[in-house]
């Protein structure tokens, strides 16, 4: 919950800035997103029009209108061209007490419409000392994705932000991430198949310049979530610049 409509935009003319000097084909990147709060997306949006840079929503709601006060239609962020949305974030999932069956549910309604999903996973510190870690995360995979349609899984991204590490300064050693980044893919390939090799796999939590050329050197490691670093835009592009090789 940072940046309001006016330093949203202010911001949003950093980062086109930035990425102006380094198309994200020179920086081997596929794609790029950015997710401000709901009340910022229009004014980022006229700011990265006609970039590299997507934009996307953090939290949506799975109906498309009715008595939901103070909720947001996926169908409103398709509508100011958003392409992507955070599903089951853990401060979602920790703070406001999302259920396992919401972010189904969430998954379901965004995917159907066509809008990129980054379902995110996760075990609490807690959870790790007591060796749940890949029964957490799958617990968190199989529940979002029941009746999962395969017809929209090039809408679907993995995130694993161990909750541990988010905004901790903590982060995941390497051989941590790509530890739970196999055991994800594995999960995946069981799931689906040849369809799994779709599915990118990213990595979040403390994410930083100075440790995301070695996340991204991990075999399984597709890319990564930024959290709090993201909020300088020059930062932000460092991290960018991570994925050249």
């Amino acid at each position: 919950m940072h940046y309001g409509p006016q330093t949203a935009r202010a911001f949003a003319e950093q980062l086109k800035t930035c990425f102006l000097s380094c198309a994200k084909k020179e920086l081997g990147i596929d794609r790029i997103f950015v997710y401000p709060p709901t009340i910022s997306l229009t004014h980022v949006a006229t700011v990265l029009e006609h970039t590299d840079i997507e934009w996307g929503a953090q939290q949506i709601d799975w109906h498309h209108q009715g008595a939901y006060t103070g909720e947001t239609s996926p169908l409103f962020i398709q509508e100011i061209q958003a392409t992507s949305v955070l599903i089951g974030h853990s401060e979602r999932r920790q703070l406001f007490y999302e259920s396992l069956q919401d972010t189904q549910k969430k998954l379901a309604a965004a995917t159907a419409l066509g809008l990129l999903s980054v379902l995110c996973v996760g075990e609490t510190y807690e959870q790790r000392q007591q060796r749940q870690t890949f029964s957490i995360v799958q617990q968190q995979l199989e529940e979002a994705l029941v009746n999962f349609d395969t017809r929209n899984i090039s809408c679907l991204v993995i995130a694993y932000e161990p909750v541990w590490a988010i905004g901790t300064g903590l982060v995941a050693s390497c051989e941590q991430a790509e530890e739970v980044h196999a055991f994800i893919d594995s999960y995946l390939q069981s799931r689906f198949f040849e369809l799994a090799s779709m599915i990118p796999i990213v990595y979040g939590g403390s994410v930083k310049h100075d440790n995301a050329a070695n996340l991204l050197c991990q075999p399984h490691v597709d890319g990564v979530l930024v959290g709090g670093a993201c909020l300088d835009a020059a930062h932000f592009f460092k991290i960018a610049q991570c994925f050249k090789r």
